[in-house]
């Protein structure tokens, strides 16, 4: 008889055979083992299908399945994920990523105990040669609007089911994220990394200047827009409060991304900031934002983009953040 997973891991591949063997030696080492493992193949045109049913054949004793459509771009990719999926909580992951061998483990059980909406996990930012580049490690009472990355989320599908909840807009996981946010009760976190996100330069989202869909420009716009509407459907001040410090965050955050070679002008990115947060120039409407619990850092870094646009300093930002990659050495 047909026994339901716990978990269902959603991997949407594009042409990244190269990455596949890594990251499922690292999923089948884990030691939480009550889920499937479904693979949604965007129309790949390398050696990924023949990959995948190499490792499907050759471990029949584990629940792997494939799902192979056409090409159709990320966000339907990862759809078809939601549409298939089969387990009573859902990862979703990148086909380069990998985790530790207690990430399933800590997160379902913690999911399992609580019966949680959604569980937030740890995670770092690597380089191809595994270098740590930044981690993000949530503490045990964060916020949950600040955490929009899936990597180390799993949340309940019958919440994406019950709210028809789809991936809809760039940037993917944020408007994904922000909608379980919006209609999660029970959130928990895990302050410890479980996961690590490569940032290799083949990436999408860093190729900026061959997809134009992610250009800064764009990005804030469409997410400016998006939370926007999130915080419409929202009626807890604090909640309010967050989307808003959440909007001022990826403002700068879309800014200091902006490429030496950027065709677009910043007052188009302060046309969407002034059109979602009207005040956001304001004083005291700033220091009220500051009120959010977040990362000492993050704090710091938002005053002194706040002040540096106050003194006609936007420019300055793509700047230091250009200076910042050099030294870590991206």
């Amino acid at each position: 008889m047909y026994k339901q997973p716990f978990l269902t891991i959603g991997i949407a591949n594009y042409n990244y055979s190269q990455h596949l063997i890594k990251a499922f030696k690292q999923i089948k080492a884990q030691k939480f083992i009550d889920y499937e493992l479904l693979y949604c193949d965007d129309g790949s045109t390398d050696e990924s299908l023949k990959i995948i049913n190499t490792i499907i054949h050759e471990n029949p004793q584990m629940n792997i399945r494939i799902y192979a459509g056409k090409h159709e771009g990320i966000l339907e990719n990862r759809n078809r994920i939601i549409d298939n999926a089969r387990g009573k909580y859902l990862l979703i992951c990148d086909a380069d990523d990998y985790m530790e061998s207690d990430c399933l483990k800590k997160l379902c059980d913690l999911a399992e105990k609580e019966d949680a909406d959604c569980i937030i996990g740890g995670f770092d930012e690597v380089d191809e040669k595994g270098r740590i580049l930044k981690q993000h490690i949530p503490k045990l009472d964060a916020n949950k609007w600040l955490y929009t990355w899936h990597h180390a989320q799993i949340y309940k599908m019958d919440l994406v089911r019950d709210n028809q909840i789809r991936f809809i807009d760039l940037p993917d996981d944020v408007c994904f994220l922000q909608q379980i946010h919006l209609h999660s009760k029970k959130v928990f976190f895990v302050s410890e990394v479980l996961y690590k996100w490569i940032r290799h330069s083949d990436s999408t989202s860093v190729n900026i200047e061959k997809n134009y869909a992610w250009h800064p420009q764009n990005i804030w716009k469409s997410l400016a827009e998006f939370i926007s509407r999130i915080r419409d459907n929202v009626e807890d001040e604090g909640d309010i409060l967050s989307l808003n410090y959440y909007l001022y965050k990826w403002y700068y955050f879309n800014i200091a991304d902006v490429p030496e070679n950027y065709n677009g002008t910043f007052k188009e990115m302060q046309f969407y900031m002034k059109k979602s947060c009207p005040n956001y120039r304001n004083l005291s409407f700033f220091c009220k934002i500051l009120k959010v619990k977040d990362t000492y850092f993050a704090r710091c870094a938002l005053i002194f983009c706040w002040m540096l646009e106050g003194m006609g300093g936007l420019f300055f930002i793509p700047r230091l953040r250009r200076m910042q990659h050099k030294i870590r050495g991206i």
